[in-house]
């Protein structure tokens, strides 16, 4: 750590602590101590060296603090403290360095994990092959670390970290397949991991399933039944209990052998226990039943073991005992704190007794709830399987066993298919095919049931927490009174509770209005910013500040609009003279009132402030007295005629619009007030007060004021100071809001966001909300958010950039928010700049500006805004010394951290990327921002004295300095190395983080998050919820509600904005309460941070495993006894993808993820640890969503297939139109329910509810009906295919990575390429196949011609195969626009033409595709393999079926007439003899593609060959970017060139070396472009001296202009010195002084003289200090004058000079092992050219100007050198290189980092007369041409097989090659690309 010293013995105490796992009570007390200490002290211990790993995969194996429960036994606990303290005393801890614990404990421990890591390939390999974070972890589990401790008190030395966990991870291979073992448990690819995890599930569902068939058989058509027959039969379902188990035992040893090596010894003897003793009970059982039956059906094979015994008491007696050992399972199931007790207990004898059970373990222990939570989740699901178990059988089961019984019945005679059973009998197909779709549904539904349940009670439970009870501004109106004393409940603090109102809800006192109205204001504020309103409503909206009493409550405008004119009218109609009765019409409504008096009193007021002489105060004082005077004697109507009414009030409005301007010349401005008051005074005078004698009152008061009135001119003297200012501006604008708005308040504000976020904060201020603390007693807090590459905020270019459609992100947003628009405009006084815009449109998008902070404030940052007006309203009167000015000062930043994990600061800000800039702009205009982000160093090597340097990562912690405008580093903590080459990038990015967090809670908060003020100002409530049980727990994480902002973009936009507000809502809430099951899915949850970073932190980050990390953090958190809540009065704003394929990515995604957590150990031990009914819940809202989507779609798939076969072989004719049968429909109605599913209503009811629940049912009805209109209904429909197809593929192969969506604006058309590459596997050729089904089922099948159900259930199948071909076109842009659809094709056809091969990417070649699309099967185990292959093998069972329906068969059944068929497709694939010209074969894709991979290849040189394009253009455009040119660069050594040669080759570009005699030059005139070079030797005088440089242009450019085509000129070549530059600039200037602009200047380098290495090149840099001092103001230069940069390209040294490059790699050959994984930057490498390319890139990237074009000058492979030791320098590898990068260059595919590639390639030539070795390849002496461009290379393909693979006496080699390519092309596809290819370099070795 730079800058401190760490303490030696705090060093070495942790490092024996940390290496046996007893670290938890040092680490729980160093991070508690940080709570309340400053973060800088904590920098001082050497434990921040350890937090961003040791939090990461370190477990608790201790006790916990405060409330906490101990998760081990106490006496267990004493003892180790005991060897812990006495192995402390012992220690010497002088002599220590700094960074000790970091390199001695911590580096040895990353190393492991880094080597463990990269055996699994980035996620490919298999789980089983390598160790991650969580084996690491569990090892600390063991015993043998323990063991240490007592060793060391004996004085045996303790061994280092990485000795200890190479026992376990490195050491003690297992014997079963020599690999390397698992800890505690093994993730196994299978779909066994269900049943396994959840057996107990699957056993009720399987014994239920057989109880009700038996009951259903026995009964079905049955007179007289023997009810004990029935129950003995029922009880066989026990045999299935213990053949069920005896399976589980089995699976626990087969699944988990691979760690037995590590697992401790109780475990191993608890699996072979299990085990035997279900083994003896399923014979026991068995038995017993056959005894107790006289004829036990299937047990026949018995008799003769019990012959004719009859005893039917004995299986009973048997099932008794056999359950015996459940009933104290259900004893502790009913009392859980018994359980808890007991579990937790150090009893010998219960310790033996609970381990039956379950094993002990560290986690899963005291995860129980409370009997009445118990209670609630338990009815619930009794409630569920109830209706489920009745539906089951009255609809799915009972129905089919009279059908089945007839079917069984039927002698089938006309069996149309050649019978593979001949003697099957009871047609056992029927039977399977009729009932295998049933029995998945059966397992299936609860799903279904459960959705719907949840779906009502989660509804009726939010009703509960008064959720929708103020939905629309007019009930926001009703309630508006009783907000203040709501808020003063939730959100003011007091001393004691007396203060509070009690009937809060519906009190109408206003309480604390001062505090609620300041902090109303800041929110109606804080929409305005945002531009959600307008002025006019900002003003209506706006609550006035009472200034020292309560007595007379002003409310906002939005309640009194239209108030006035509305009273006015009344009173003007009002024809009686009973002041009561205009009182009561008057005031019915409470708002008339009010705004009434507003008025009344304000104008009073006002004229009063006007007014400076005390006379004409006085007439004032007098009217008002005399209207007093008569409201008070109910005289009014009597004294004051109301019909002048409007006259005074135009007249005052008149008076308002006056005040209201800004008149300059305060003169003229008193003027106008003077006749406007004086106008005013005899309206009222003339008009309003009555003159009538009969009224003695009125004439008398009349008279007085006239008299006094009359005597001078008044209000003459007018004080115009006090009007000018703020307070009464805003009052004199109040007034005349109240006079002139007569719109009614429901319409204010007008936006759709505004009003939800209005309604929403006033109904959570009625909602079961925690009292909030003072903000000196609130938990501190912090907030982290991870970001890596998404935007900060949109650059000008991007939001003017236009679409083919000429749409721009800009005028999108103004299009689709025009009211926001409006209002920014009328924020900005319609003259905004372009900084403004840029932050207006990126708070509308998923960017860091709206999730953090830009322009006002905004996101988090509303954190620190709220906390700073809490602190001004509670210091308000509470201020009595400087110190408390301080504290009210720096309070906010106490309590409050908000810190973005900006994970590649450090590589924006070294190669100036604009996002560091606006990174940079955040933090100097928010000093509260923290930045962390990894830091990567070349720091020198200790003790190296040839100055060798090696990476150093850091983890930085920066913020702000707005005093010198940049960033200043605040910590920076040494790390053993980068953190995301051992996990999952978005987990480490936080764990590496989290050490700068700060507090007692941590809120993480992703990029694609908003926040608002309101609900920031709840935040000390949802804090207050920790120290608080929910049940018997206190909650660990608290959950938060979401707003999905996002949904008006689109329609799917609005579509997953209702699907994901329906799981964040109604869905977490019903998790959370009853079911106890909710984890953390996902930002925004609060975190109790000490529990979580004690206990392995809030992100595991494994690679796979942990794809989807944020659940694993509810996981972990619930294994340790914590506890997950949800909150619904406080929310947090969220976007979601817009677009169809941004949608399905991350659908994708999540399945992926889904798939990897069911193979995982957390959702192994929560599926065994929870209770039963607890289980189901987790089952059906984790694992069970995807799974049951997965079996959704095989029941369509087992349904047509088993139809299929019914028609096929023609037994649905026979069977099914029997009568009995035929007018059975039960099967139809059976299967109506997976349509349930299907058609995505499981989406829908959760949405529906909880719309109806918060905007209102009816409203509900309006939206399902217009989701339905916009086919809502077809994109759940297909979203169900991509859950189910990527969650099957990762459980059988894996294959799951992160899929970046974009989260942008979907602007831009798809290409239906694009959409091929992303759906064809998932959809497209799935629903081919169903299209296939159903097609030959309709043209052979006659059946249920008459039934609606089942024609229901063909249209959903129909409609299911539609959705999944046609919804990606139908939610595209444009996406039937028919110029798209024609460029669509050209591109389709295009892509699909050109062939694959190294280094071509998915996107330019459908072959790259394919490869790419099946490379899981190259990881995959054997198994999946097989699985794979018996899947495909299915399509045989086509042409099987249908080739006994053809004519040509003539009825015969015999296999012959299927053999007959196979001989017909192989005619088929052999009569063609030029592959290249049949354009279909009718077999499968796949197949065709790779056994006709070689003949392309083969055929595309031959066109290569005839059609030499060197140095031409041909083709370009047609990969989006020009072909590169390839020319020649002619050798020094050769005089005269070969002109012939060159012309005759078509060589356009040449390049010529810098000693060449300028006469020369017009020789070469008839090139497209001529390469010219400068000697290194003129460089200095052409420096120093322009004249120079304009001799050398003269001759060598101006002589031969313009016919020489010069059109490159390189200053030199590999010249690092101070004079390059300039030497550049002066033959830049001459030429450009000269008029010539078509020529690039720059300079020459060659790679090894450039960049520091090629291995990876996202680590390339260009070396030092070259790189600063030249390369860098080179590149500027470059991008001024638009040159390239010219670089010199030899493979053969970096084959040479690197042991790892393969022969292979380094000549462009398309072999199984020839790739390179750049790990860094995620891609892969086919070639070295195009690695050395990538690598001058970055390099170039690094320095800042990464868009500059790159040409190769020169590059090429030796024809010959020494042969003793250059084996690899010959002519035949020559030629193979260059005609390898001929045609890799052709292919237009660039390199990964620059689609465009390169711009030209210059190839060396050299004259082979002169007899010595060099680089020559192309032509030989004087003009003969050698090679040509498309020669055959057989003989030296076969070459390079002998000495790439080490073949010595292969004879043919190219039959013998060519024949194997091809049979690896055809199992290619089967078996995966990998294994095969491996298995033909082993046969060619073998030969």
């Amino acid at each position: 750590m730079r800058g401190t010293n760490s303490h030696s013995y705090i060093s070495s105490t942790l490092h024996s602590i940390f290496l046996y796992g007893v670290k938890l009570q040092i680490l729980g007390l160093c991070l508690n101590a940080s709570v309340t200490s400053s973060i800088r002290s904590l920098s001082h211990h050497p434990m921040t060296l350890v937090r961003p790993l040791a939090s990461i995969f370190m477990d608790n194996w201790s006790t916990t603090y405060g409330h906490r429960k101990l998760l081990f036994p106490v006496s267990r606990s004493y003892k180790m403290a005991n060897d812990v303290h006495q192995v402390l005393s012992s220690m010497e801890t002088n002599r220590r360095s700094a960074d000790n614990f970091l390199s001695t404990v911590i580096s040895p421990i990353y190393q492991i994990l880094s080597e463990e890591a990269e055996k699994g390939k980035q996620g490919r390999a298999s789980h089983s092959l390598w160790s991650n974070y969580d084996d690491l972890n569990e090892c600390f589990w063991s015993s043998k670390c323990s063991s240490e401790l007592h060793k060391h008190k004996e004085g045996i030395p303790l061994p280092p970290a990485d000795k200890i966990l190479k026992q376990f991870i490195v050491g003690n291979r297992c014997s079963i397949g020599r690999r390397k073992p698992k800890t505690n448990f093994v993730e196994v690819r299978t779909f066994l991991q269900i049943y396994r995890s959840f057996d107990r599930m699957w056993i009720f569902f399987i014994m239920a399933l057989q109880a009700m068939i038996i009951v259903a058989w026995v009964h079905r058509g049955s007179t007289s039944v023997n009810n004990e027959d029935v129950i003995r039969r029922v009880l066989s379902i026990f045999i299935t209990y213990a053949i069920l188990s005896f399976l589980r035992a089995i699976l626990d040893i087969i699944l988990s052998i691979r760690a037995w090596r590590i697992t401790e010894f109780s475990q191993i003897l608890h699996f072979l226990l299990k085990l035997v003793v279900a083994s003896i009970w399923v014979v026991v059982l068995l038995v017993g039943y056959s005894t107790s039956m006289k004829n036990p059906t299937g047990l026949k094979f018995l008799d003769h073991l019990t012959g004719d015994a009859y005893n039917q008491s004995l299986y009973n007696y048997l099932v008794v005992l056999y359950l015996i050992p459940d009933v104290p399972s259900i004893i502790l199931f009913l009392l859980p704190p018994l359980r808890e007790k007991l579990e937790l207990s150090n009893w010998t004898i219960i310790n033996i007794v609970m381990w039956w059970s379950q094993p002990k373990a560290y986690v899963g222990r005291g995860m129980h709830v409370g009997i009445f939570s118990l209670l609630k989740y338990a009815i619930f699901w009794i409630l569920v399987l109830s209706v489920k178990l009745a539906f089951s059988y009255f609809v799915e089961i009972l129905p089919l066993v009279r059908p089945t019984k007839a079917i069984m019945k039927i002698d089938i005679e006309d069996y149309q298919l050649h019978k593979l059973v001949p003697n099957a009998k009871y047609n056992m197909g029927v039977i399977i095919a009729i009932w295998a779709p049933i029995v998945l549904v059966y397992f299936m539904d609860v799903q279904i049931w459960y959705t719907i349940f949840s779906t009502i009670l989660g509804g009726v439970l939010g009703a509960f927490r008064h959720l929708g009870e103020i939905r629309t501004i007019g009930m926001l109106q009703s309630r508006f009174e009783s907000m203040p004393s709501a808020f003063d409940r939730c959100f003011v603090s007091s001393s004691g509770h007396s203060s509070k109102i009690k009937n809060w809800r519906r009190s109408k006192e206003p309480k604390n209005m001062a505090k609620f109205s300041w902090m109303w204001n800041e929110f109606i504020q804080s929409m305005r910013m945002e531009d959600l309103i307008s002025n006019r409503d900002r003003d209506l909206l706006l609550l006035p500040v009472p200034l020292s009493d309560e007595s007379m409550v002003q409310w906002p405008l939005f309640l009194l609009a239209s108030k006035i004119p509305e009273a006015l009218n009344t009173a003007k109609e009002y024809k009686g003279k009973d002041d009561a009765e205009l009182k009561r019409m008057i005031g019915s409504d409470k708002y008339v009132r009010s705004a009434i008096l507003d008025c009344y009193y304000t104008l009073g007021n006002l004229i009063y402030c006007l007014l400076e002489d005390e006379d004409d105060k006085k007439i004032v004082e007098e009217i008002y007295d005399a209207v007093d005077e008569s409201l008070k004697d109910r005289t009014f109507l009597q004294n004051f005629s109301l019909r002048g009414m409007p006259s005074l009030v135009v007249k005052l409005e008149k008076l308002l619009n006056i005040l209201m301007e800004d008149d300059e010349d305060d003169k003229v401005f008193k003027t106008r007030i003077t006749i406007a008051l004086q106008d005013m005074m005899e309206t009222i005078m003339l008009d309003v007060m009555i003159n009538d004698k009969s009224t003695v009152g009125g004439d008398q008061n009349r008279n007085q004021v006239y008299q006094k009135y009359n005597r001078r001119q008044r209000f003459t003297k007018i004080n115009i100071n006090d009007i000018k200012g703020k307070f009464w501006s805003e009052k004199v604008h109040r007034l005349r809001l109240l006079f002139t708005v007569k719109e009614s308040g429901t319409n204010v504000p007008m936006n759709s966001e505004a009003r939800r976020r209005l309604t929403f904060f006033a109904n959570s201020l009625f909602m079961n909300m925690r009292s909030a603390p003072k903000v000196t007693n609130m938990r501190s807090f912090s907030v982290l958010t991870p970001h890596y590459k998404e935007d900060v905020i949109y650059s000008e270019q991007e939001l003017n950039k236009e679409n083919e459609d000429g749409v721009s992100i800009l005028f999108y947003l103004k299009t689709i928010y025009p009211d926001e628009w409006t209002n920014f405009l009328e924020r900005m006084n319609f003259k905004p700049n372009g900084e403004d815009i840029r932050k207006w449109v990126s708070y509308r998008g998923q960017t860091l500006s709206r999730s953090g902070v830009v322009g006002d404030v905004r996101g988090m940052m509303y954190y620190k805004k709220a906390l700073e007006l809490q602190c001004s309203l509670e210091f308000t009167d509470a201020i009595s010394s400087e110190d408390d000015v301080i504290r009210k000062q720096v309070l906010p930043d106490l309590k409050f951290t908000y810190v973005v994990s900006c994970q590649i600061y450090g590589a924006l800000k070294s190669s100036n990327d604009p996002r560091q800039k606006d990174i940079l702009n955040l933090m100097l205009m928010y000093p509260s921002l923290r930045i962390a982000y990894i830091d990567e160093v070349d720091e020198p090597v200790k003790g190296n004295a040839e100055g060798k340097t090696h990476k150093v990562y850091y983890s930085v912690l920066l913020k702000g300095d707005t005093f010198n405008g940049r960033e200043r580093e605040i910590y920076r903590i040494k790390l053993p190395g980068p953190p995301t080459k051992i996990g999952e990038g978005k987990p480490e990015n936080q764990n590496h983080a989290i050490i700068f967090t700060r507090g007692e809670a941590l809120q993480t908060i992703d990029m694609n998050q908003d926040n608002y003020f309101e609900e920031a100002y709840k935040m000390r409530n949802v804090l207050e919820e920790f120290p608080h049980s929910h049940g018997a727990q206190k909650p660990t994480i608290l959950g938060l509600r979401e707003h999905v902002f996002t949904g008006s973009v689109s329609s799917l936009a609005w579509f997953m904005s209702n699907q994901e507000t329906s799981f964040v809502t109604i869905g977490q809430r019903f998790l959370a309460s009853p079911l106890r099951v909710r984890f953390h899915y996902g930002h925004p949850d609060i975190f109790d941070r000490i529990f979580h970073i004690t206990r392995g932190g809030i992100s595991k980050a494994s690679k796979t495993i942990n794809l989807s990390e944020d659940i694993f953090a509810g996981f972990n958190s619930t294994l340790r006894g914590g506890y997950v809540t949800h909150h619904d009065y406080i929310q947090v704003g969220k976007g979601r993808d817009v677009g169809m394929n941004q949608i399905s990515l991350f659908e994708a995604k999540v399945a992926n993820g889904n798939g990897e957590q069911t193979l995982s150990r957390d959702v192994h031990r929560l599926g065994c640890r929870f209770d039963f009914f607890r289980m189901l819940s987790f089952y059906c809202t984790t694992v069970g969503f995807y799974f049951n989507s997965l079996v959704t779609v095989l029941i369509v798939f087992l349904f047509l297939y088993g139809r299929l076969y019914m028609v096929i072989s023609g037994l649905e004719r026979e069977i099914l139109e029997n009568p009995i049968i035929k007018q059975d429909k039960t099967l139809e109605a059976a299967l109506v329910t997976q349509s349930f599913i299907q058609m995505g209503m499981l989406m829908v009811l959760p949405m529906l509810m909880e719309i109806g629940l918060e905007k209102g049912f009816l409203t509900a009805l309006g939206d399902f009906i217009m989701m339905q209109l916009q086919l809502a209904s077809l994109f759940f429909t297909f979203q169900l295919g991509t859950k189910a197809h990527y969650f099957g593929r990762t459980i059988l192969h894996g294959g799951s990575k992160y899929r970046a969506t974009g989260r942008g604006f979907v602007v831009v058309h798809a290409k239906f390429a694009d959409n091929y590459r992303l759906y064809s596997r998932s959809h497209f050729v799935k629903a081919l196949e169903l299209a296939l089904l159903l097609i030959i089922y309709e043209a052979y099948g006659k059946s249920y011609r008459s039934s609606s159900l089942y024609l229901f259930i063909t249209f959903s199948m129909w409609f299911l195969v539609g959705s999944w071909l046609f919804a990606p076109f139908i939610f595209n842009p444009s996406g039937f626009e028919w110029q798209k659809t024609v460029d669509d094709w050209t591109d389709w056809k295009r892509w699909m033409g050109i062939h694959g091969g190294v280094g071509i990417q998915p996107e330019k070649s459908w072959e790259s595709w394919w490869d790419e699309e099946q490379e899981h099967l190259r990881y995959t185990s054997l198994r999946g393999r097989v699985l794979e292959i018996v899947l495909a093998l299915r399509f045989f069972f086509y042409q099987y079926g249908i080739v006994y329906h053809l004519d040509i068969a003539h009825h015969r059944r015999s296999f012959l007439v299927y053999g007959l068929s196979w001989c017909v497709v192989l005619v088929l694939l052999i009569v063609p003899k030029r592959p290249q010209r049949v354009r279909f074969i009718c077999i499968h894709p796949c197949l065709y593609a790779h056994w006709m991979g070689l003949y392309s290849d083969w055929a595309s040189m031959q066109a290569f060959a005839t059609e030499p394009n060197l140095g031409t253009n041909k083709g370009a455009g047609q990969s989006g970017f020009g072909l590169p040119s390839v020319g020649i660069t002619v050798s020094a050594a050769t005089n005269p060139p070969p002109i012939s040669s060159i012309i005759s080759s078509k060589i356009t570009h040449v390049r010529l070396p810098p000693d060449y005699d300028p006469s020369l030059v017009q020789l070469f005139r008839f090139t497209k472009s001529l390469f010219l070079s400068i000697p290194n030797k003129s460089l200095p005088a052409m420096a120093r001296n322009r004249s120079f440089a304009a001799e050398w242009v003269h001759t060598h450019v101006v002589v031969p202009f313009p016919s020489s085509n010069v059109r490159i000129i390189s200053v030199g070549e590999d010249v690092l010195d101070c004079f390059l530059i300039p030497a550049i600039w002066n033959v830049y200037v001459v030429l450009r002084e000269l008029g010539i602009s078509n020529i690039q200047v720059s300079t020459t380098f060659s790679f090894q003289s450039t960049v520091t290495t090629a291995f990876p090149p996202s680590s390339a840099q260009f070396q030092q200090p070259a790189g600063d001092l030249l390369f860098k103001p080179l590149h500027q230069l470059l991008g001024q004058i638009n040159s390239s940069f010219l670089i010199t390209l030899y493979p053969y040294h970096m084959f040479r000079l690197n042991s790892g490059v393969t022969i292979g790699f380094a000549l462009f050959q398309n072999c199984p092992l020839n790739y390179r994984d750049d790990l860094v930057g995620g891609v892969r490498y086919h070639n070295l050219f195009d690695m050395m390319v990538d690598s001058i890139i970055n390099a170039m990237v690094g320095a800042g100007h990464g868009d500059i074009p790159l040409i190769v000058a020169a590059t090429g492979w030796p024809n010959g050198g020494n042969q003793k030791w250059e084996l690899e320098a010959k002519l035949d590898y020559a030629q193979i290189y260059v005609n390898g990068l001929v045609k890799h260059l052709k292919s237009g595919v660039g390199t990964p980092l620059r689609e465009e590639g390169v711009a030209e390639v210059y190839v060396e030539w050299m004259d082979f007369s002169i007899g010595k070795p060099g680089w020559g390849t192309i032509l030989y002496s004087w003009g003969t041409t050698l090679y040509s461009w498309g020669t055959d290379l057989t003989k030296y393909s076969c070459e390079f097989a002998r000495d790439w693979l080490g073949i010595k006496n292969l004879k043919s080699g190219y039959g013998v090659l060519k024949i194997l390519l091809s049979l690896t092309g055809v199992w290619k596809s089967l078996c995966g690309f990998g294994a095969i290819s491996f298995v033909a370099m082993k046969f060619l070795k073998w030969l």
